[in-house]
């Protein structure tokens, strides 16, 4: 395979039921024949991890933008 990939996984990152985005996995060996349910499930508790993660840093950020402007209306 070109640039010596031959195995990968790409699955979604998720907020609620918006995508947010998306992880993709390349190594150099081929992948296992089939993904297992243990293997589905972790994969989908690090998206859910991760869609929560930037969720919180997005109401943070609106956070401060709020009380930015709170502090220069006064």
């Amino acid at each position: 395979a070109k640039n010596n990939i031959h195995g990968g996984i790409v699955f979604p990152i998720y907020e609620g039921s918006e995508i947010l985005g998306m992880i993709e996995l390349f190594q150099p060996k081929p992948l296992i024949e089939q993904i297992d349910q243990p293997l589905i499930n972790l994969l989908a508790s690090i998206s859910f991890e991760i869609g929560q993660y930037i969720n919180r840093v997005d109401a943070e950020q609106a956070n401060r933008k709020i009380a930015a402007l709170v502090t220069y209306s006064n």
